[in-house]
């Protein structure tokens, strides 16, 4: 007697654990007391043990700024994350551009001597023969120091521009060197920066803006 056929049970399914949810990064403000938020899809994880995980992108949320991390820096304190809330790793973004910028410094010297050109010295900005060699520059670590001291206009806090910061997202990165010299609390619009502690979690050494 045939076998009367009879479907089966749906149990775990992939499409039913996804969503949208909402988290907030360190950067707090009048606007933002939680920190800024982003938006995300999400993903339950197949044990249920813990909160849904973004996959994918995170996207601002009600807010713009001139300049956005990578996702890589956003994505490395979600692995066991048990609230909305998240960090961005500044630090280690930091220590990622400086070596980018030593590598493609010592690389343009090589070329430079293999090309006869004028070898840089390390933050010089490149000659046309050379830079259409090796490429641009990567990004300064100028960037993220700034966003970790909580220069308001990077952070999307203000529409005021800070010129230094601007001329960096814009016309790229010359005299690299010279600028990782210059204090941080000297690039950063501290007429408008916020409580440094709140921003990066600890209490700040700087002084208060006078």
């Amino acid at each position: 007697m045939p076998t009367k056929y009879q479907a089966p049970t749906e149990g775990w399914n992939q499409n039913r654990q996804r969503g949208l949810g909402l988290f907030h990064d360190q950067h707090r403000s009048d606007k933002f007391p939680d920190g800024r938020p982003w938006w995300a899809y999400t993903e339950r994880p197949a044990d249920g043990a813990h909160m849904p995980h973004p996959v994918g992108e995170l996207n601002p949320y009600g807010w713009q700024a001139p300049w956005i991390p990578e996702a890589t820096y956003m994505q490395m304190s979600m692995g066991t994350l048990q609230t909305n809330k998240f960090r961005i790793m500044y630090e280690r973004m930091i220590a990622d551009y400086r070596q980018a910028q030593e590598e493609f410094y010592q690389r343009a010297a090589a070329e430079a001597l293999q090309a006869n050109l004028p070898i840089p010295e390390f933050g010089d900005a490149l000659g046309w023969k050379l830079r259409a060699i090796v490429g641009q520059p990567p990004r300064s670590p100028r960037l993220p120091e700034a966003a970790l001291a909580g220069d308001r206009w990077l952070l999307g806090f203000v529409l005021e521009p800070n010129e230094y910061l601007n001329r960096l997202l814009v016309s790229g990165d010359v005299r690299i060197g010279r600028e990782t010299e210059i204090p941080i609390e000297k690039i950063i619009n501290r007429t408008t920066m916020p409580d440094l502690s709140t921003l990066a979690g600890k209490k700040s050494k700087e002084p208060a803006p006078a």
